[in-house]
């Protein structure tokens, strides 16, 4: 007979929990987990309704109901805690198929040391095939900080889990963490495995409201160009006289951050806060595995969808849509109307491998300013349908180009132009380049 005080009992070669180590586990779930649990292995509600977490769970103890294997699956299903960020990117080219058998290669590796201050030994758990993603899970350690009985500093390590999902069909890279030092690093590592850089997604005010389905605002953030700021907030849901405050001021302003108390499931409500200019949606509440992965797959099809309706509305639009302001450094009033629009027609030509557009009168003027584009003639000849040398009419020598223009002929005569099949119905069509320091605005705007 094994003595009633051993914490572990050794059958068949098996280990078991004692119910300290079970009690501990039991803690890190969320109290809606444990009263679920409760109900479901039998325990009466009215035995668990409204009491506190370390009342059910000595109930749940007591009864005996739960298996260890059943207590570390439910503490695997909580495992990414009570505050998680979910962030999109995109990679600057799309994914060879070889990119993801490097992926595969990952599984069990490990990482010791890490460029980030306070975080440690990197540990790729598991590398998983669906038929849209690749699904890599990882632990690491963060470093928490504190000041002991003796007066001292000191600090403890705690492991925590993340998640990263490559697309497939669609080149994302999505990562589902709780600290953002961590996503940075991730992300980061992952672009150099593959050699193709990332950039984050900022998800439309659009998508950030059918992703979290919300029950009403709590808090709201509106911002003006010149900096002000309006800030309308109430805990339990805005009144209807901050509403009116919030659209008699919206239509001048960009709304920037905020949180809803949100709907994730039919039965699971949560508080979500989103943050346009950083493009991050944060769900404060403690959520399975499951319910956390089915919410983020959704969200990603809703916002890659809403992403695909902006092109093509003015550009304008689309940054106010993603909280973003368009800088056009030292362009005039004329200008910036007029640079908008070719913006607009660049996202538009994103993902396309051939993009045309007609260009309308009122937004010509901007290309023949040298401080945005270099201008260089091109001679079309309309017999020969096609871009040809220009030649003097009057003696045949090739003319010369010089800063945007066709010079006269040396022989002295008056530029008259034909081709080298001798065509005199030739025009000079413009060619316009942007310029290095209007490639690298169009770069950061985008």
């Amino acid at each position: 007979m094994l003595h009633r005080d051993l914490r572990k009992l050794a059958i068949k070669g098996e280990e078991y929990l004692d119910t300290s180590v079970k009690n501990k586990k039991l803690q890190t779930l969320p109290w809606y987990a444990l009263h679920d649990i409760a109900v479901k292995k039998g325990i009466e509600e009215k035995e668990v309704n409204g009491k506190e977490k370390n009342t059910i769970i000595d109930k749940i103890l007591s009864y005996g109901i739960l298996s260890d294997e059943e207590i570390e699956q439910y503490v695997n299903d909580y495992i990414y805690g009570d505050r998680v960020t979910f962030t999109l990117w995109t990679f600057q080219s799309s994914l060879k198929d070889s990119d993801y058998g490097i992926v595969n290669s990952l599984e069990n590796v490990e990482e010791e040391y890490l460029s980030v201050s306070g975080y440690r030994k990197l540990k790729i758990l598991s590398v998983k095939e669906y038929e849209d993603r690749t699904e890599v899970l990882y632990v690491y350690s963060k470093e928490y900080t504190y000041v002991n009985e003796d007066g001292q500093n000191a600090s403890v390590w705690e492991q925590h889990r993340g998640c990263l999902w490559i697309g497939k069909a669609s080149t994302y890279l999505a990562c589902i963490s709780k600290h953002e030092k961590m996503t940075a690093f991730m992300t980061k590592y992952i672009a150099d495995l593959f050699k193709n850089p990332v950039t984050q997604i900022k998800p439309p005010k659009s998508a950030i409201d059918k992703c979290t389905n919300s029950k009403a605002i709590s808090r709201i953030v509106l911002q003006g160009k010149g900096g002000e700021k309006t800030i309308v907030s109430r805990a339990g849901g805005i009144t209807p006289d901050q509403e009116e405050e919030i659209s008699r001021i919206r239509s001048e302003r960009i709304d920037t951050s905020g949180s809803f108390i949100s709907a994730i499931t039919e039965n699971i409500d949560a508080t979500i806060k989103y943050n346009v200019r950083n493009g991050s949606i944060g769900i404060y509440k403690h959520l399975p595995a499951s319910v956390l992965f089915e919410w983020s797959e959704n969200s990603i099809k809703i916002i890659l969808e809403e992403i695909e309706k902006l092109k093509g509305k003015p550009a304008e639009e689309i940054f106010k849509e993603v909280g973003q302001e368009i800088k056009w450094t030292g362009a005039s009033g004329i200008e910036i109307t007029q640079l908008n629009w070719y913006l607009t027609q660049i996202i538009a030509s994103l993902d396309r491998d051939e993009y045309e557009f007609q260009i309308p009168v009122d937004k010509l003027s901007v290309l023949d300013n040298s401080k945005w584009f270099i201008k260089f003639p091109r001679i079309y000849c309309k017999t020969c349908d096609s871009y040809e040398t220009p030649y003097c009419t009057e003696c045949g020598t090739e003319l010369k180009m010089g800063r945007g223009i066709i010079k006269e002929c040396e022989c002295g005569a008056s530029l008259k132009i034909k081709c080298a099949d001798g065509h005199d119905t030739c025009e000079i069509v413009n060619w316009y380049v942007p310029r290095s320091i209007l490639v690298s605005m169009i770069n950061k705007n985008i």
